[in-house]
């Protein structure tokens, strides 16, 4: 879930003793599907970059609403889901842009119910970007904002996978680095660190992730120049809350940071934000 997020999809916490069968005081996050429900996220994200003259810099801001819906469920018990912008604008070199369905390509993907996206590389590379006719007539279809406004980023922020086991306070597991990030996934880490926590009369579970590594990043001139190899430090933060009464994910608070370091300092890179929360139900229809 580093980028880099549900449409009828309900993460359940079984507490206590049904049926014997999860002991008390211990979860499981096990996402739920329910046919043709409607799921709608309320999303905001800023991000900057500066690589430099050679390589590029810029910032862009999102804000939108994004709609998950639930197509069907299979055998397995996976689901088939259709994830979209329904509105919003993307401001970003120089221009401001109103993001929907038509301007971005729409995504349809299957996951399980501990929240595996299959075939998540090909779809990260092939859908949710610009539409081609929009990208050919703007800036936009080929810098980092292109990358910022990709569906598959804010699917895989929004349905984390969560181990196929029960969870106690206190337990963490190792994060799944997305497709094209360059991390070793055992220095992120998800921890569950409340199930009772209240938030506007609500019980939430609470879970934090963070990581910190630096490690050798191979850097592409995008003028031809040689490639250039750096020391990249990446830091990633974030908390999600969970209601445990509704068994839904109503907010995610997400920071993520990488910098290059050069004799003890560091110079940014890429600076990420990105906050969303599930709009009432009502406004879900």
């Amino acid at each position: 879930m580093l980028r880099r997020l549900i449409c009828g999809i309900m993460v359940s916490l079984f507490l206590g003793a049904a049926g014997g069968a999860i002991a008390l005081g211990s979860v499981r996050l096990e996402y739920k599907f329910t046919p043709g429900e409607v799921m709608r996220y309320k999303v905001h994200q800023t991000t900057s970059s500066a690589f430099g003259a050679a390589l590029g810099s810029g910032s862009d801001v999102i804000d939108g609403i994004l709609r998950f819906r639930v197509l069907k469920t299979l055998p397995n018990g996976d689901a088939e889901i259709r994830a979209a912008y329904e509105k919003g604008t993307l401001q970003a070199m120089g221009e401001n842009k109103n993001i929907s369905a038509d301007f971005v390509q729409p995504l349809t993907f299957q996951i399980s119910k501990n929240g595996i996206i299959r075939n998540a590389d090909k779809l990260f590379e092939t859908t949710g970007n610009i539409k081609v006719e929009h990208a050919e007539k703007s800036e936009l279809g080929t810098s980092t904002s292109s990358t910022s406004v990709n569906v598959y980023q804010f699917v895989d922020m929004i349905f984390d996978e969560y181990p196929d086991r029960e969870l106690k306070i206190g337990d963490s597991w190792m994060v799944s680095p997305p497709p094209a990030e360059e991390v070793q996934a055992d220095n992120f880490r998800n921890k569950l660190t409340s199930i009772d926590t209240v938030v506007n009369g609500m019980p939430v579970a609470v879970i934090v992730t963070a990581g910190d590594q630096t490690e050798n990043s191979v850097m592409h001139d995008k003028n031809g120049g040689p490639d250039q190899t750096v020391p990249m430090r990446t830091v990633l933060n974030s908390k999600t809350l969970f209601s445990v009464e509704k068994g839904c994910m109503i907010s995610i608070d997400f920071k993520f940071r990488s910098a290059f370091v050069n004799g003890g300092k560091e110079g940014d890179l890429v600076n990420e934000s990105v906050q969303a929360s599930l709009l009432p139900a009502a406004n879900a229809k």
